[in-house]
């Protein structure tokens, strides 16, 4: 028998913090990334973003003529997102300590305020369209100039395949978030609690540097 719309349209509720959204193109967005997260691209409609939204169908088409345009938009912010943290956190002289450390650290950080970006990033990797295609592409030269600058500053040593680190670290990043429950179950904490990032951050660290991180 096939299911009523309206019983699968309930089985999905925003988190609170989306639902409390005040600035429509905001709450759009972040509909959009959670819908996309939970059904895939293929499996919402702009009508139901709408919906969730609280506005009119035609009321969301006049912003964006077409899904595509919606979710180029999209990827554009989350890559925005990416390029700036990158900026921050490579300038020679910024910050004390380790710019390895630094970079784990305040990556785990953006990990945690950013939950919706990585939700969606670690659905888009399961899409084969040239839309995800190109996102990844980005994100991954976006990521071999981050490691690029911090060999440059004597961080890492030379030698390094940056197009293969770049891709472990996505897989390292995003890997977590599809093994959720079972990484909770191993380790018996919370993926975003302080503690098991700060484990994370000291592996991570010693795989870069082969040294532990005083």
């Amino acid at each position: 028998m096939q299911k009523s719309v309206l019983v699968e349209e309930a089985a999905i509720s925003l988190p609170p913090e989306i639902e409390g959204m005040r600035d429509i193109d905001e709450k759009i967005h972040a509909v959009s990334m959670w819908l996309f997260a939970q059904q895939g691209f293929a499996g919402t409609t702009m009508r139901e973003i709408a919906k969730f939204v609280g506005i009119s169908h035609t009321s969301i088409w006049r912003r964006y003529d077409s899904k595509d345009k919606l979710r180029s938009a999209i990827n554009d912010r989350v890559l925005e997102k990416f390029h700036s943290f990158v900026e921050e956190n490579t300038r020679p002289g910024e910050g004390d300590g380790d710019p390895i450390y630094r970079v784990l650290k305040n990556g785990s950080a953006l990990f945690v305020e950013e939950q919706l970006t990585y939700m969606y990033l670690s659905r888009l990797i399961l899409e084969t369209d040239e839309f995800s295609k190109n996102l990844f592409r980005r994100y991954f030269k976006e990521a071999e100039g981050m490691y690029r600058s911090l060999i440059n500053q004597g961080a890492m040593d030379e030698g390094w395949d940056l197009k293969w680190l770049s891709i472990c670290q996505l897989l390292l990043t995003l890997g977590p978030l599809l093994l959720k429950p079972h990484i909770e179950n191993s380790l018996g904490g919370g993926l975003f609690d302080e503690a098991t990032l700060e484990r994370r951050n000291k592996v991570v660290y010693r795989f870069f540097t082969g040294k532990e991180h005083a």
